[in-house]
């Protein structure tokens, strides 16, 4: 059994504890740190930067967090995870180059091939050609075609909204497909 005073001991150390920290008082609290994104090399090599730290993983550097603003840079033949628990996992081959700064947008620079799937929340994934494709619990792939075009196929679950500028707006419901260029669309 628990004594008052031990009682009265304990939550004076809580409240002790959220004036320490600024709570309740007015006083800025800090910033939680950035979302954490798992990031795995499957096959390949490829370059991690972040700020003026870089770094090369290989499969055999197994799963790496990464904090923060990051941009990774794959060569031919590879093939790169980024997960973020819980939520969305994209798988890049490459050549391919990502960037990534909040959690809810990722930016592909390049890639010969994508794979992104969003199980929780909302993602931006920017394309190349200036488009953008907004997935909510959906799974999409994007195939960088010899043409120079992007062929996405939509795999599953709730529409995906794709965009390029302003002045064009695109739905793309489960199984379709759709070839992207720099100008307009062309359905197949």
């Amino acid at each position: 059994m628990v004594s008052r005073r031990t009682l009265g001991l304990a939550v004076l150390a809580l409240v002790l504890a959220g004036d320490a920290r600024g709570a309740g008082d007015g006083k800025e609290v800090p910033p939680a740190p950035p979302p954490s994104v798992a990031l795995t090399v499957l096959a390949g090599r490829a370059a991690l930067v972040q700020g003026e730290a870089v770094c090369t993983l290989t499969r055999a550097s197994g799963r790496r967090s990464v904090r923060g603003d990051a941009y990774a840079e794959l060569g031919p033949g590879g093939d790169l995870e980024l997960a973020w628990p819980g939520s969305a996992t994209l798988r890049a081959k490459g050549p391919a180059a990502l960037e990534w700064g909040p959690p809810e947008r990722v930016r592909a620079l390049r890639a010969e091939r994508l794979e992104f799937e969003v199980r929780r929340g909302n993602r931006t994934l920017a394309l190349p050609l200036e488009w953008e494709a907004r997935l909510t619990r959906a799974a999409i792939s994007v195939e960088e075609l010899a043409t120079g075009e992007l062929l996405i196929e939509h795999r599953g679950g709730e529409p995906v909204e794709l965009a390029r500028g302003s002045d064009v707006r695109l739905t793309l419901t489960s199984g379709s497909k759709l070839r992207l260029t720099g100008k307009t669309d062309a359905p197949l």
